[in-house]
């Protein structure tokens, strides 16, 4: 037991060292019987580039359009943290359904082509929430394979003024409404009081990006929008399963896709 507690904090160490994207997933089979409920608590940390997408922009003064155009942005080393309450339902032996609720912390970096400007956002922390099915389609005394499908929601917005030189002080705010869906394959694997899980998936996020810039002393405002959407869709995920104590377990994984990478850890209790 203590040599698999040791295992299970090294792994998590060993990957608080990286930089990561996603969101956690856990086993890809259904892991509550028939009628068995979980409660438990998950932690992600992410990092990862999104794509480079078409942004159109209008400038308004003195409440009248003086010009519009259109250029292309990035996110840059998006970082998200979420912290998840979710529970767990066992419909069948084979299917299970979960939903979860939480907060997120979003940074980071926006990236205009058109002037090569780069500016640094901390988003505010606001809720998240998501939900997902596992389906195990085939199993035997020591491995189980299934399919799951994951989905999350964020939407966070930060406001910041500063003075301009020239121009004096403006109000920036920057609203990002994001949803991502991952499918997962793989096997779960008995090892004898823990379990060992992988496989690749498909990861597919999108999102809208608004902006608006108020130059109070110029009375004009700027206006930006986008869509915006992940920069690779396929990716591995791999982690373990321990038994803490009765009905109770801690999961620990790793995941990347060719633009991100990502780490996640959760704890449940069955009952």
């Amino acid at each position: 037991m203590k040599i698999r507690l040791f295992l299970v904090i090294g792994l998590l160490c060993s990957f608080s060292a990286q930089t990561y994207a996603l969101s956690f997933m856990g086993p890809p089979t259904a892991e509550r019987n028939q009628g068995q409920w979980s409660v438990g608590y998950n932690y992600s940390y992410s990092v990862q580039d999104l794509d480079k997408v078409r942004q159109n922009w209008i400038m308004i003064s003195d409440g009248a359009t003086t010009s519009t155009g259109e250029g292309r942005l990035r996110f840059e080393d998006l970082t998200v943290q979420r912290h998840y309450i979710g529970i767990n339902c066992g419909f069948t032996d084979w299917w299970e359904l979960y939903a979860r609720i939480g907060l997120s912390d979003v940074k980071g970096d926006i990236h205009w082509f058109d002037d090569e400007r780069k500016i640094g956002y901390d988003f505010d922390d606001d809720y998240a929430w998501g939900w997902g099915t596992k389906v195990t389609f085939k199993k035997s005394d020591t491995v189980a394979w299934g399919a799951a499908l994951h989905l999350n929601w964020l939407d966070t917005s930060t406001a910041e003024t500063v003075n301009i030189p020239g121009s004096g002080p403006r109000r920036d705010t920057v609203t990002i409404d994001t949803y991502e869906v991952i499918f997962a394959v793989g096997p779960t694997i008995d090892m004898g009081g823990w379990k060992l899980y992988g496989g690749p998936f498909y990861y597919d996020m999108d999102g809208d990006y608004e902006r608006h810039v108020n130059f109070f002393e110029l009375d004009s405002i700027e206006r930006e929008d986008a869509k915006i959407k992940e920069d690779g869709s396929f990716g591995a995920f791999a982690g373990a399963v321990m038994d803490l104590a009765d009905n109770s377990d801690l999961t620990a994984e790793i995941f990347f896709t060719s633009d991100g990478w990502g780490f996640g850890a959760g704890i449940a209790h069955k009952f």
